[in-house]
């Protein structure tokens, strides 16, 4: 619709947004302005009697954020970084 001229402005998440950005021969013409506005967090599903699990997944995520290849992934795939709440 941006493309068509059919409207002006749209809300997205800021990973599509940025998607949009790098893919979008309008991107010259574009810009991303506002705060961002609320927060949808993901996670990994587990089954609930798991144990074992959780604090291997857990233990894997830290690894990654300590040495630096969770922040490498952000980058490659989103250009910045994506926040991860505690759980």
């Amino acid at each position: 619709d941006v493309a068509a001229g059919r409207i002006d402005v749209f809300a997205t998440g800021r990973i599509a947004a940025e998607n949009f950005m790098k893919n979008s021969p309008l991107a010259a013409e574009l810009k991303i302005v506002g705060d961002v506005y609320g927060m949808k967090p993901a996670g990994v599903g587990l089954p609930k009697d798991d144990t074992e699990l959780k604090p291997k997944v857990d233990k894997i995520i830290e690894e990654l954020k300590g040495d630096g290849t969770l922040e490498e992934l952000n980058q490659k795939w989103f250009g910045f970084t994506v926040e991860i709440p505690a759980a």
